[in-house]
């Protein structure tokens, strides 16, 4: 005897149970087994300092380790354009929740990285700030703070905002 098939299945349980059961039963297997969105912790270059485990969350990825041996513009553009696809790669590898971003090394490399995960993400990087033995986490949301600025100067953008309210 052949046991029914997925439709029959499917059927049948509606049948029984409801349409309306049958979703939340689905819906809850698929819940279940959809992975959470992963941490991932990116270490801009490692080797520089020794960061504390507790602050190694998640996944820990190492954009660059060690000295650069750059001596012109073009080779600094080469080193940080590999630093950055091999990150890109990896940011597109599966569904990252949370970033940290611990900011060793030079503060270009930080800053390309940083503005590497916004653009394919679109979250910000939680930061790890460091001063005299003690980290310190930055997750401050840019945009809330630029929404909290009037707009002054720029003519072409006060164009095209919403006209002020009256009070």
């Amino acid at each position: 005897m052949r046991p029914p098939d997925l439709h029959t299945l499917l059927d049948e349980a509606v049948t029984t149970a409801g349409a309306e059961q049958v979703k939340r039963v689905l819906q809850a297997l698929i819940d279940a087994t959809s992975p959470e969105p992963a941490t991932l912790t990116i270490i801009a270059n490692a080797g520089v300092h020794e960061i504390p485990t507790r602050y190694l969350r998640g996944e820990v990825y190492e954009a660059s380790r060690g000295d650069w041996q750059v001596s012109t513009a073009e080779a600094l553009a080469v080193e940080l354009r590999g630093i950055l696809l091999r990150l890109a790669s990896k940011l597109r590898s599966r569904a990252w929740g949370t970033v940290y971003l611990v900011p060793t090394g030079h503060p270009v490399l930080s800053l390309q990285i940083k503005t590497m995960v916004y653009r394919v993400l679109r979250i910000n990087s939680i930061d790890l700030y460091y001063k005299a033995g003690s980290y310190f986490e930055v997750n401050i949301d840019q945009r809330a703070v630029a929404l909290e600025c009037p707009m002054t100067g720029n003519v072409s953008s006060q164009l095209t905002a919403a006209p002020p309210s009256v009070k």
